[in-house]
């Protein structure tokens, strides 16, 4: 992109921006620290163009690192992913991953990639990917096996594929390791029903139920059999 197509790409970006109602941050700050600012305000429509912004910039005059680029694509990926945009976002997260380096002896840097892998796979598993989003959460799971919101994905998507057992045992891990989250316990009642055993079922709806009122939505939306595991 030559650099003029980069001034008119910036002023369409601000336009459309101040079209939905935001600031006009692109004549004051650089592309990635106002899509940074736009992401904190919830604002992804205008994160993802400013993230953009930034990529085609660094595409016409590279000044960045491979790993300050990973984060451009992650952060533009995590914008898609909020917006539910999921094959964007899998592309996206597919390149940051490419991006960034492999140290496993650096407990950072795995939790880095596995944050990735974890958010890619919840994008696969959208576009009804089960396979692939399997792979990356086993993945994720590896590179960082202490964090308990990769079993509960992982039990997402093993329920999905109809691996009830499989799912039941990283709800436990994930319970025994945070037990104070009322859809582990919502779904882990769930998956206690469908596996006909309504005693274990009932114990973990009424302690969901008795948590919050999130996890007394939880156990009447499983209960009536409108949701799948969680996912509507």
């Amino acid at each position: 992109m030559t650099a003029a197509r980069t001034s008119i790409l910036a002023m369409l970006v601000a336009l459309l921006l101040a079209a939905a109602g935001a600031p006009l941050h692109a004549q004051t700050e650089s592309s990635e620290h106002s899509g940074r600012t736009a992401f904190s305000k919830q604002d992804y429509e205008g994160a993802a163009l400013y993230f953009a912004l930034a990529i085609e910039e660094d595409n016409e005059q590279p000044t960045r690192t491979k790993a300050q680029r990973a984060d451009l694509f992650f952060m533009r990926g995590n914008s898609f992913f909020m917006l539910k945009k999921s094959a964007e976002a899998v592309d996206d997260f597919t390149t940051a991953f490419e991006l960034m380096e492999k140290k496993d002896d650096d407990p950072s840097n795995r939790a880095a990639r596995a944050l990735v892998l974890n958010l890619r796979s919840q994008s696969l598993l959208d576009l009804d990917r089960a396979g692939s989003a399997l792979k990356d959460i086993d993945y994720a799971i590896e590179l960082a096996p202490h964090i308990s919101a990769y079993r509960r994905q992982r039990a997402l998507n093993l329920y999905t594929i109809d691996k009830l057992p499989e799912a039941l045992a990283d709800l436990n891990v994930a319970i025994g390791t945070v037990s104070k989250d009322s859809f582990l316990y919502a779904f882990r009642g769930h998956i206690y029903n469908e596996l006909g055993k309504e005693d274990l079922a009932k114990r973990d709806f009424d302690t969901a139920a008795k948590m919050d009122k999130a996890g007394a939505d939880l156990v009447k939306q499983f209960s009536k059999g409108k949701s799948k595991g969680g996912k509507k």
